[in-house]
């Protein structure tokens, strides 16, 4: 059976002003786990609500998670590119997907 070195990391949480400086932040914690030697690297479940500080955060919550959600073909394209790159394996955490149908049933009032 052959080993694998998994990395469960710790985020912390701080406001960003753009998608870059999230990019930035999340490639440093993977280029640290790659210089570990890790195939596997697991992120916290829920850190991607970090980029709710792209938006205007005294807007309702539905409205900062709709925008979340317009996030989710860079966060995709970001966990990919990491990936591939270093040839591992990327646990990225949820993001919440736009889905129009549940959206206009669930906050329907």
């Amino acid at each position: 059976m052959e080993r694998i070195r998994a990395a469960s990391l710790q985020y912390f949480i701080r406001p960003v002003q753009t998608f870059d400086q999230f990019r930035d932040q999340v490639s440093a914690l993977v280029d640290t786990a790659v210089d570990y030697k890790c195939h596997l690297i697991v992120f916290p479940e829920y850190f991607s609500v970090q980029l709710l500080a792209l938006g205007n955060v005294q807007r309702p919550i539905r409205e900062q998670i709709l925008d979340l959600a317009q996030c989710v073909p860079r966060y995709i394209e970001l966990f990919t590119h990491l990936a591939r790159q270093h040839k591992i394996y990327i646990v990225a955490g949820t993001i919440p997907v736009f889905d129009r149908s549940s959206v206009l049933f669930q906050f329907a009032r």
